[in-house]
């Protein structure tokens, strides 16, 4: 069946991506990751830096809202990276464009290692959708910290127990079942469109400004399902929960929730997930990578993010800076290959 093309971002919203460029911008605040004392920050189109790295505050760009998994994970990582380089590391939210916005700010950034973006799933296939000339290929990646599958969650009070309840109630009801994504070029909302595909049934997609959002409609009754991570709406899911969990989007089960079955293992062959991953901008001097990386797998060895992880209910998953590397990669060839079948583009 043909599927609709994903709707296309206004003029505008590339035009707000380029502006906030290489500079400080109007599109988030920053916020320390942890009290210190705060050097200024960077000045776009800066030099490499001389002498010892580093010497001043460090900004980690972060293309999500406050209080999304995005958030969560970067400002935790910022924090453990501050105890490791001995400088302020400050999260500043650039939104916009699922994510196209903060993408292009990062790349546009100077390359000597003082602003680190937040490299999401979402940096592997939104070129290939037509939203921006960001991705991932524009930065070195440093390491991956964790990853997060998707799922099709509803309300504890749905008359669906299982995913195959769910497949039927839409066959039967075409267009009728409207899931919440946390936007409409996030991977989430692809996750949803595939199952759509593969199960051969017909949802209303409605695209929100990350899961939170999504999730906030689901509580109220608003939409009948959402596709997300579960660990997003970890607070609401479990016993006496607002929530549950139908299935998992992914390839394998859930360290963090390895009761939940797989949509594969139900006989649909769709595999999605989120990850964590950091980088800078193309060019970053190899000894300052090289530093940066060492407080990114110092941060991932932290009991503090691991705990954070668990309690949110994300995949403790460490890569190195080279590995990463190559599954991001992967990741594009994947992408690249689901984009063209489904007619995305």
């Amino acid at each position: 069946m043909k599927l609709k093309k994903l709707i296309s971002f206004t003029l505008a919203a590339l035009m707000v991506a380029a502006m906030t460029a290489c500079g400080g911008g109007n599109g988030g605040g920053s916020t320390p990751a942890a009290p210190s004392g705060n050097s200024p920050a960077p000045e776009a189109g800066s030099s490499a830096p001389a002498g010892k790295y580093p010497e001043k505050q460090i900004t980690v760009i972060c293309e999500y809202s406050a209080g999304g998994a995005a958030d969560t994970v970067s400002r935790a990582v910022a924090a453990e990276m501050q105890n490791t380089l001995g400088v302020p590391v400050v999260v500043t939210n650039k939104t916009g464009a699922a994510g196209a916005v903060g993408l292009s700010e990062g790349r546009d950034a100077a390359a000597d290692g003082y602003t680190v973006t937040y490299i999401p799933v979402e940096s592997t296939f939104l070129k290939g959708l037509g939203m921006t000339d960001v991705s991932s290929d524009d930065f070195q990646m440093l390491g991956r910290v964790m990853v997060m599958p998707a799922s099709i969650v509803v309300r504890a009070d749905a008359p669906w127990s299982t995913l195959e309840e769910f497949i039927t109630y839409a066959a039967e009801n075409p267009g009728t079942v409207t899931i919440g994504n946390p936007g409409a070029g996030s991977n989430f909302y692809m996750a949803a469109k595939a199952l759509e595909s593969v199960a051969k049934v017909q949802f209303s997609h409605v695209p929100f400004e990350g899961s939170s959002a999504a999730i906030t409609a689901l509580l109220g009754n608003n939409i009948m399902a959402a596709s997300i991570a579960p660990g997003e709406a970890a607070a609401n899911i479990g016993e006496g929960g607002d929530l549950k969990v139908l299935s998992l989007l992914s390839a394998e089960r859930s360290t963090t929730y390895p009761d939940i079955p797989t949509a594969k293992e139900q006989g649909y062959e769709v595999s999605f997930q989120g990850w964590a991953a950091f980088g800078v901008p193309n060019g970053t001097p190899e000894d300052v990578r090289a530093a940066l990386e060492q407080a990114i797998k110092a941060a991932s060895d932290s009991e503090t993010l691991k705990n954070i992880l668990a309690t949110k209910g994300f995949d403790d998953s460490y890569l190195s800076a080279q590995e990463t590397a190559d599954f991001v990669k992967t990741e594009q060839t994947k992408y690249d290959t689901i984009i063209a079948e489904l007619d995305l583009a």
